[in-house]
């Protein structure tokens, strides 16, 4: 009976102090606001970037048409290099300086080359980034270190100056399996997550068709330099006779 007594006695005080430390917890937690921590980057709301880049100025238009604009150049461009002579990543590559290109002329005072060579359109707080988008609809990217900081939000210096009021927004295209380009849009990514979208329609610009159609090849691609191509069976038979 006493020893019942006494392990109640402990539970009901290990309880007291439990609930003790998960109320100091909550209210530490609460104090601290993650998007205000010094090794996180501000954190926009749509309804803010709509603001900023759209209503109270043109970027978000600018950005829309560049890259419509670079679309047309990229194919001029393609189809006069013979698919042999077209290195890794051509067409990623090739995308991004005609979009920087374009960004030159729409908006030659919002731009400017940050660490490892990076185009960024700079509009007061707001740093955009262009990147190809996977079939999820994230940035795409080889992730280093310094790439995993921008999706996650995390501060990692862009550019030799004060940037932790800063935060970074990407604008994107995604194609569809025929290499076509289906989509345009700015994005926010918030830990790893995409936190809300902007497409052409959302501003009042006609989504269009963008039209980067697959290049026609100057040159055969030879199927021993590149990859072995496997017939289907009714192909092999056919290829027998």
């Amino acid at each position: 009976m006493l020893k019942s007594t006494l392990t109640a006695n402990k539970s009901a005080q290990l309880n007291l102090m439990v609930g003790a430390i998960n109320k100091e917890f909550k209210m530490i937690t609460n104090l601290v606001n993650p998007n205000e921590s010094p090794n996180r980057r501000r954190i926009f709301s749509r309804q803010e970037a709509l603001f900023d880049l759209h209503q109270n100025s043109d970027v978000l238009k600018h950005l829309f048409s560049s890259f419509d604009e670079a679309v047309e150049l990229f194919n001029e461009e393609a189809r006069m290099t013979p698919v042999l002579a077209r290195g890794r990543n051509f067409n990623a590559n090739l995308m991004q300086a005609k979009f920087n290109q374009c960004i030159l002329g729409t908006l030659p005072n919002n731009w400017k080359v940050g660490s490892y060579k990076r185009f960024l359109v700079i509009k007061g707080p707001y740093l955009i980034l262009f990147k190809k988008l996977n079939p999820k609809g994230m940035p795409m990217g080889i992730k280093t270190a310094s790439f995993t900081n921008l999706v996650q939000q995390t501060f990692t210096p862009l550019f030799n100056s004060d940037e932790h009021s800063t935060g970074v927004l990407f604008f994107g295209y995604q194609e569809n399996r025929f290499g076509i380009v289906v989509r345009s849009e700015l994005l926010c990514i918030d830990s790893g997550d995409v936190a809300w979208r902007i497409f052409k329609e959302d501003i009042g610009l006609d989504h269009g068709n963008l039209g980067i159609t697959p290049v026609v090849p100057i040159a055969p691609i030879e199927p021993d330099i590149f990859e072995s191509i496997k017939l289907k069976p009714q192909q092999k038979r056919a290829n027998t006779l």
